[in-house]
């Protein structure tokens, strides 16, 4: 099956945020660390609050008890994610460095 270019656009960004993290894992534990914050995914804050993959495979963006996006703020997916949430009637914003995302106040004020 031929890839459209959406998800050719995706697969491109996972081979350089791959790259990335080859890179930093070549420069030490430190340095891998900190790429995988910003290109990877949150497993830890994942699994310690219980969440795991769908069928699919497929881990959650957000942890629905606080917020938190699970991607770095350049994961491959990121910009969907966002998109999904604002769709949701959700606001995403940074808080100490980390990725949050809430109800956007019209959201509460309809009863969404």
């Amino acid at each position: 099956m031929a890839l459209n270019d959406k998800d050719k656009r995706i697969e491109r960004r996972y081979k350089r945020a791959d790259k990335k993290l080859e890179k930093a894992n070549a420069k030490g534990p430190d340095a891998y660390a900190k790429a995988n914050k910003k290109y990877g995914y949150d497993y830890e804050s994942a699994k310690s609050a219980g969440i795991t993959p769908d069928s699919t495979g497929h881990w959650p963006s957000r942890n629905p008890q606080t917020g938190q996006i699970l991607k770095g703020r350049k994961h491959p997916t990121i910009n969907m994610t966002k998109k999904g949430e604002r769709e949701a009637g959700y606001k995403v914003y940074k808080k100490d460095g980390i990725l949050y995302s809430k109800p956007k106040k019209s959201t509460l004020k309809k009863g969404l």
